[in-house]
């Protein structure tokens, strides 16, 4: 029995209920990462699970990858989907083995663990006591208590099968459904219940807020994928289309936002950035692809610093590149299989 095994009540049986969750090496790391960094999330192939977690220092230009099975000896588990860090833990939600993962930021030990969600996708911390989880396959929106990791109630999305990221100005929070859909919903966090929607052209992949709470959001190609991705804003009260823009490229879309919140990154095939006042792209991208697949886009809250992901050829470790807020190329680094987002502390 491991370490973890020893402090983690519980963890035998989610281990028998999540297959793909198995041991690795015989003997534990010990990190110190207490220095400004970011968080990658390598999603892995599906069913084969291989996610991984990696962490980046900038100021030392210095990888650390595998670090969730180097300090906890136990594998992530299949698709690691996504990662929020609130108070002082780091949340890694991993999609399609149902779980999510509490682990210390600065050494990468495991605090705790929930399991009893169908699809995990994204989570949006309300309070100390509240967060929710959104959900591939479950027409209703989780809420657990971080300090207990207990699943505490649930939010019900009548007609909507699928629930994806979320966003939130200073009394709503906002959730798109993607999955063969194209609804965005708000929610009062105070009764945890739907109080508005809208519909938009195409799936809605994921949503920033900015400086002006006004919400924008990218949108893919449809499920025949016969629809012109599309750049979205919206205002939030009401919840309304102000702007729509076309996106030039057929291909995977990703949107970040500065630490101002006034400028806004679009990753489609290139990296676009226009200000939140703008109602066209430039014409030119801030980054080029250059041949490369590029994946994920994640955009440093302090430093503004552009990181985006090359999934290559999905087998391979991706690479990431780091670019300043205006396009100059910092450095890169490899990661992990798919990397596919990233969470700054």
């Amino acid at each position: 029995m491991t370490k973890v095994c020893r402090h983690i009540v519980g963890l035998l049986l989610v281990c028998l209920q999540v297959g793909c969750m198995d041991f690795g090496p015989s003997e534990l790391e010990n990190f110190e990462a207490a220095e400004h960094g970011v968080f990658i999330c390598n999603e892995g192939n599906f069913m084969y699970g291989n996610a991984s977690l990696s962490y980046y220092a900038p100021i030392a230009q210095r990888v650390e990858n595998e670090i969730f099975i180097r300090a906890n000896d136990m594998r992530l588990g299949d698709v690691a989907h996504s990662m929020t860090l609130y108070n002082n833990t780091l949340y890694i939600v991993v999609n399609n083995s149902g779980v999510v993962f509490a682990i210390a930021p600065d050494t990468f030990t495991l605090r705790g663990i929930l399991t009893g969600v169908n699809s995990p996708r994204y989570i949006h911390f309300v309070a100390p006591d509240k967060a929710y989880i959104s959900d591939l396959y479950d027409s209703r929106i989780n809420i657990f208590d971080p300090r207990t990791m207990q699943l505490t109630g649930h939010i019900p999305t009548p007609s909507h099968p699928s629930t994806e990221c979320f966003a939130a100005t200073s009394d709503r929070v906002f959730v798109n459904c993607w999955s063969r859909d194209n609804t965005i919903l708000g929610i009062d966090p105070t009764s945890d219940s739907i109080c508005d929607s809208i519909h938009i052209e195409g799936q809605p992949r994921k949503m920033v807020i900015d400086q002006s709470e006004r919400l924008w959001i990218v949108t893919d190609c449809g499920v025949a994928g016969n629809i012109a991705p599309k750049l979205y804003r919206l205002t939030t009260s009401p919840l309304a289309v102000e702007m729509v823009i076309n996106l030039p490229n057929i291909s995977p879309t990703d949107i970040g936002i500065d630490a101002t919140r006034s400028t806004i990154y679009i990753l489609n095939k290139h990296i676009w950035a226009l200000k939140y006042t703008a109602d066209k792209l430039p014409s030119t991208p801030i980054v080029d692809a250059d041949g490369r697949l590029l994946y994920a886009l994640g955009i440093d809250p302090t430093t503004s610093d552009i990181y985006c992901s090359d999934a290559i050829d999905y087998i391979q470790s991706g690479v990431v590149y780091r670019y300043n807020h205006s396009g100059t190329l910092l450095d890169s680094f490899t990661a992990g299989i798919i990397p596919g987002s990233f969470c700054f502390k």
